[in-house]
């Protein structure tokens, strides 16, 4: 348990770490397993009486959603628009009313979303037979969202995740996830929503790696202590819950004010490594 202290407040973070191994061999094949696992429990508990919630929207653009810092929330929080459901004879959206006044506004935003993981984990395997060797390394987070802010560029009518299009309201899909692109297209409240958030739990396989390493009987005659030879396979696989971005390990502004927020950052680069290493 630690707290954190900003200038005008305080963050509590909580969690439990848990870490296990085993290492064995049957036979000819020596093999390793461990994991890990951590939990975080983050919330602001103090803020300046003074300040009833600090907000922060230089990554919106012309967005009404805002990042929020406020007690009792997870630190920068995505504040915004909750979609309760969508017209299924108009295909238009419908927003939870907060305040109860029958319009949809400013005092409207509520909770939507947060950047930070409830949890994170990570798998190492390790497995040598006969001179070879194979690696594998994967870690995940869980409990986090994503709010996909790619319209921002070039306006909603050229957002580039086809999720929007493939899943909107139309005649023929009345139960659709999405409202009808003509009734949001122009809609700030609705790409200010959680129409726009998605699960940003992934599981990547961060290497595989096969190797060989030459027998030290063949190399005694050429003065040469070691060579093995390796193919590696970087950042190949990433199981997502249906994340329609390009990477949800990247789908954040680096800002501890915009966590979460999905701008179209560059995915991480998918790469083929192969090597030799000899030791004289």
């Amino acid at each position: 348990v630690n707290s954190t202290y900003v200038n005008a407040g305080s963050v509590l973070n909580r969690g439990l770490e848990i870490e296990l191994g085993w290492r064995d061999s049957i036979g000819d094949l020596s093999y390793s397993i461990s994991g890990n696992f951590s939990t975080l429990k983050n919330e602001v508990t103090y803020l300046d009486p003074a300040i009833y919630r600090l907000e922060n929207g230089s990554q919106f653009y012309n967005n009404r959603a805002r990042t929020a810092f406020e007690v009792g929330y997870p630190i920068w929080y995505m504040r915004g628009y909750k979609l309760e459901g969508i017209d299924q004879e108009t295909g238009k959206p419908i927003f939870y009313d907060a305040n109860g006044d029958g319009n949809i506004e400013d005092g409207d935003r509520t909770f939507i979303g947060k950047g930070i993981p409830d949890y994170t984990f990570g798998l190492t395997v390790s497995l040598e037979w006969k001179g070879f060797d194979f690696n594998l390394y994967g870690a995940g987070v869980g409990g986090n969202q994503i709010m996909n802010l790619y319209y921002q560029a070039d306006g909603p009518m050229r957002n580039s995740l086809r999720y929007f299009y493939d899943n909107a309201w139309t005649e023929t899909n009345k139960t659709a996830k999405v409202p009808s692109c003509i009734s949001v297209v122009n809609d700030w409240t609705y790409w200010s929503s959680s129409g726009v958030i998605f699960d940003g739990g992934y599981f990547k396989i961060k290497q595989i790696q096969l190797g060989y390493t030459l027998p030290e009987k063949l190399l005694k005659k050429i003065f040469i202590k070691g060579v093995r030879a390796y193919v590696s396979f970087d950042d190949f696989f990433c199981f997502t819950r249906n994340y329609p971005g390009f990477d949800p390990e990247t789908a954040t502004t680096g800002s501890a004010n915009g966590m979460g927020l999905d701008l179209g950052s560059y995915p991480t680069t998918r790469k083929i490594v192969a090597g030799i290493n000899i030791k004289f």
